[in-house]
């Protein structure tokens, strides 16, 4: 359950006993998933580096590089799994300039 007392999110139960992560997508970098279980409690931490294409309206072009943590928390009520908390954390965040078509 959530701080304010509702249930959240519903989890899908497969998840939380096995959390496989999905199956590769075209050269896409593949999170890496710790967890730990206690009890009706399940600690999943989730590890990304993502990247994001942004183009400036004068016509630049820049890549956006960023570490993120997903620090999520789930309790167990009754035989489903539920989000009880979650925690995003940035690590480190880079932005580069990408050459022009002219430049290549």
């Amino acid at each position: 359950m959530t701080a304010d007392g509702s249930r959240g999110a519903r989890l899908d139960a497969e998840l939380a006993e096995d959390p496989a992560p999905p199956p590769a997508r075209g050269g896409q970098p593949q999170p890496t998933l710790t967890t730990s279980v206690h009890g009706r409690r399940q600690d999943l931490n989730r590890y990304d580096v993502i990247d994001h294409l942004i183009c400036t309206e004068d016509g630049d072009r820049k890549m956006r590089f960023a570490s993120l943590r997903y620090l999520d928390t789930f309790a167990k009520i009754d035989r489903s799994w539920y989000f009880a908390e979650r925690n995003l954390i940035l690590d480190w965040r880079e932005t580069r300039p990408l050459g022009t078509d002219e430049e290549s």
